[in-house]
């Protein structure tokens, strides 16, 4: 009674689990604080905040209010160690309770796919990285002949462009038509995977060479 804030609290309800970033006393209940290494919510914020949600409740805790915890891009760190600010608290509750319906169903569905004795008869594709790495991904990939040294998975937040153009029988990015990409980024890693040498931006060298000591910086 007497902790007002737990992190990383782990709760179960029979077959789910969750393990909580931050649980913050809320008068007779408790909010939920989801944190991401994000400047925005996104979709599968929400589908996670929403699952552990359902493992909260369902293990009898009283929950108030979701939050995701997101990274504010337009702080400026003005006086060294002063990072009030850097972190903002957006309160997705009302997104939350939306996908009460349909989280259910779908954690039904993960169970019956880790309860089979056999793997899913589903071909690998871009979406075994969308939104995250499958950690499977080294088991399936076992059977299969080996793939391109450069494949188009490895464009970052790229997962759109890599599922059309596995969708049109191209795999490698060696092979990619260069107008095919849109992004900047994917341009310069292409032409920097054609060429096999890095690609140096003389105009970022410039501009950090105008940047007063102390230097500091997020990743």
């Amino acid at each position: 009674q007497d902790v007002d804030v737990f992190y990383q609290a782990a709760f179960r309800s029979g077959e789910i689990a969750a393990i909580l970033d931050v649980l913050r006393r809320n008068g007779t209940g408790f909010d939920l604080i989801e944190n991401k290494v994000s400047t925005k919510v996104t979709d599968d914020h929400l589908v996670d905040a929403a699952f552990q949600a359902l493992v909260l409740e369902r293990a009898g805790v009283r929950l108030k209010r979701n939050f995701i915890g997101r990274v504010n891009n337009a702080f400026q760190l003005r006086r060294p160690g002063q990072y009030d600010g850097l972190l903002v608290e957006e309160d997705v509750t009302a997104e939350v309770r939306k996908l009460r319906k349909t989280i259910p169903p779908q954690t039904e569905a993960s169970l019956s796919v880790m309860v089979r004795t056999s793997a899913p008869e589903i071909p690998m594709g871009v979406y075994c990285e969308s939104p995250y790495p499958c950690p499977f991904m080294g088991r399936c990939s076992q059977s299969l002949p080996p793939g391109p040294e450069f494949p188009v998975s490895i464009l970052p937040r790229g997962g759109k462009m890599a599922a059309a153009l596995v969708a049109d029988g191209i795999h490698d990015l060696k092979v990619v038509p260069a107008e095919r990409l849109k992004s900047q980024n994917h341009r310069r890693i292409h032409a920097a995977t054609l060429a096999g040498v890095p690609v140096l931006d003389t105009g970022a060298t410039h501009k950090l060479r105008t940047l007063v000591p102390p230097y500091s910086y997020l990743d």
